[in-house]
């Protein structure tokens, strides 16, 4: 698995042909993609798909496969996150706003709702759940449990439920938990016509998620008492009568070590996610009748499970999906896996080749490919007619020569620790060519508990076309690589975890591939904070920095954390694990902020913020900010006005691209 770097030779030629070469416009990279979460109807019949246009808004597009002919429905200023049928003719789609409920203990909330569509009707689409009275205030109505398959495209819904004179406002802020919510978490059934739910299992405050059949009844509550730190899975004595609950799984955990996806098909076990075995994250059967945990189902050589692949139909996990170098599936069942393979030999000029839907008969397939030849295309594949069709392209602006090459290997951290990394060339740059001297973009990744893969990444195929290098790496504390890797990065910020970034831009200079005086460093979310850590931690090594929804001062995030969350809360105990706990670990998670290193930065900063970003408030950028100004270090803060943390909108990615693109020519010069 361990590829090391060969001898390195200059390419002679190489960049001038690049830079000579028609370069997209920025905003190209910035635009929504043109098609997106492509879904076959449970008849196949039909296929919807998500469709912008020219930065328009997004677009239900369904459309009949003997026609061709398609009907689309305007889907307005939503930031819509997915889609799903929940019947031959309703459409789910999940979606956010950012909005201020001033109840909560951080107003500012991304609240998330899930809208049905009767695709026959064309009647106005409607949202779930939110004409009920018996609701408590919460930020998210997108819990949908299980999908029950009949013509009105009804759902099982969980959410936090009181009743009668108990929802004013006050009392929700006199009852509630850590997040100012109050009551019960109960189970729903919701209407796909007129978005009412009826209400029919009740929980308790601790009450996290509901385990359901397709077939419309409780398997199991899922329980989690914060203050007691306490875990449970629950199963009904009796599943036509909710009254009587015993435990099936019980521990003590401040933080829960189990994902559960679904159960099995003779409901006599869970199938459950954890690490509890070996370290790495795998799927596994968990008895309800005692709780014990089997042999794993299903664990890659040396990485997690990233996730379980359910059957939408029947509910029951049909196969996972893992990451080498990109994201790939296995499934369980013979007729998925062989078509799998099959398509994957059918589409062999694709390096990703992945099943995204299929209707209830599995005569018919979405697949998802990726690689050199596009940034993303989506097939139909026909079983009784043998038939693989082209839909859609996801970003049809890119053809093969537009797509910079990225390639996996791995370096060696200081301590011998191995970490994986992706190298992006600029567009055109011949296959296992090894430029010399190539102005280098360090984008560490966000989380910290995520971790990048060779895919369509638009920040560094959008940086490679201005003829950067783009290093990636996927540093202590990331997810996918198993436990031991991924808690080595706790209390690690700015410590070990920068070390590793550090040591992969050492590895590049000594190789000779980076120019040493063209380097800068570029990262949104923790990634971030990593650019700012390098500037005020290594300032010799870095010519600029760029953060994009940083953060800058760790006591003061946490801080926020406590008041939003609530101090005992898991996300907080999160937090702390991460980052340190500040009555214990003041003076590190001081010394380790940016904010309190400004003075010691020698390179340019460039700050990036979306107004509205309920992750990492605004004023991290703007005490830092502040503190560059205090020093007398040059920096810039440009604001993204009515914006989220995850960039949600065409417009202000491009907005942040162009700010980007402008601030690294004038240091570093692509």
């Amino acid at each position: 698995m361990m590829r090391m770097w060969g001898a390195v030779c200059a390419v002679a030629g190489v960049l001038t042909a690049v830079a000579a070469e028609a370069r997209k416009p920025i905003e190209v990279y910035g635009k929504d993609p043109e098609i997106s979460n492509v879904r076959l109807s449970a008849d196949g019949a039909k296929v919807a798909m998500i469709q912008v246009e020219n930065g328009g808004n997004p677009t239900l597009l369904v459309m009949d496969l003997a026609t061709r002919k398609a009907v689309g429905f305007d889907l307005g200023e939503l930031k819509v996150r997915q889609i799903e049928w929940s019947s031959d003719r309703h459409m789910l789609v999940y979606a956010s706003k950012t909005t201020r409920m001033m109840q909560f203990r951080s107003s500012l909330v991304e609240f998330c709702g899930v809208f049905s569509i009767n695709t026959e009707t064309r009647a106005d689409m409607t949202q779930l759940l939110v004409k009920n009275d018996d609701l408590a205030l919460q930020s998210s109505l997108c819990d949908v449990e299980s999908h029950l398959w009949n013509d009105r495209g009804d759902v099982l819904m969980s959410a936090r439920a009181i009743g009668g004179s108990s929802r004013s406002m006050e009392s929700v802020r006199a009852k509630g938990d850590a997040t100012g919510v109050a009551g019960e978490v109960a189970l729903y059934r919701v209407s796909g016509e007129n978005g009412r739910g009826e209400r029919i299992a009740r929980g308790i405050d601790s009450t996290r998620a509901w385990i359901t059949s397709p077939k419309g009844y409780v398997i199991a509550r899922v329980e989690h008492a914060q203050r007691a730190n306490r875990y449970r899975i629950m199963i009904p004595t009796n599943k036509e009568r909710l009254g009587d609950w015993k435990t099936a799984f019980a521990e003590e955990t401040e933080i829960p070590t189990l994902s559960i996806y679904g159960a099995t098909a003779d409901e006599s076990a869970l199938i459950i996610g954890t690490r509890q075995q070996s370290g790495l994250f795998a799927l596994f059967e968990m008895s309800l009748k005692d709780g014990s945990i089997g042999k794993p189902l299903f664990e890659p050589d040396g990485v997690d499970i990233d996730d379980a692949i359910t059957d939408p139909y029947t509910g029951h996990v049909v196969g996972a999906t893992y990451k080498y170098a990109r994201t790939e599936q296995i499934f369980f069942q013979n007729d998925l896996q062989s078509t799998l393979i099959a398509l994957q030999k059918a589409l062999k000029d694709w390096q990703t080749v992945n099943l995204v839907s299929w209707d209830k008969a599995r005569k018919k397939f979405v697949i998802f490919a990726q690689g050199n030849v596009s940034a993303g295309d989506f097939f139909l594949f026909d079983v009784t007619k043998g038939k693989l069709e082209h839909l859609a392209s996801m970003r049809r602006a890119f053809k093969g020569p537009d797509i910079a090459p990225v390639r996996s290997y791995f370096y060696k951290a200081r301590d011998d620790m191995p970490i994986h990394a992706f190298l992006t060339l600029p567009p055109g740059t011949p296959e296992g060519a090894e430029p010399n001297g190539l102005p280098l973009v360090v984008l560490p990744h966000g989380g910290p508990a995520q971790r990048d893969a060779v895919t369509f990444d638009y920040w560094a195929q959008a940086l490679a076309s201005r003829g950067y290098g783009v290093l990636q790496m996927n540093f202590r504390g990331s997810e996918g690589y198993g436990g031991p890797f991924q808690y080595a990065g706790y209390g690690e910020w700015g410590g070990k975890m920068q070390d590793d970034v550090t040591d992969g831009v050492k590895d590049l200079i000594e190789k000779g591939l980076a120019d040493p005086a063209r380097v800068c460093i570029v990262g949104g979310s923790y990634g971030g904070y990593a650019a700012l850590a390098g500037a005020a931690f290594t300032p010799e090594l870095y010519k600029c920095a760029v953060s994009v929804n940083g953060l800058s001062d760790l006591g003061r995030f946490l801080s926020w954390q406590a008041n939003r969350y609530g101090a005992e809360s898991s996300t907080y105990e999160f937090w702390m694990r991460s980052i340190g706990n500040p009555s214990e670990d003041g003076e590190m998670i001081k010394a380790r902020s940016p904010a309190h290193g400004a003075g010691n930065i020698r390179a340019d900063v460039l700050l990036i913020h979306g107004e509205d970003d309920t992750i990492v408030p605004f004023e991290q950028s703007k005490m830092m900010h502040d503190a560059l100004k205090d020093a007398g270090k040059p920096v810039e803060l440009v604001r993204l006005d009515g914006e989220d943390h995850w960039l949600s909108t065409a417009k202000t990615r491009t907005e942040m691209l162009k700010a980007m693109e402008g601030f690294l020519a004038k240091h570093i010069g692509g």
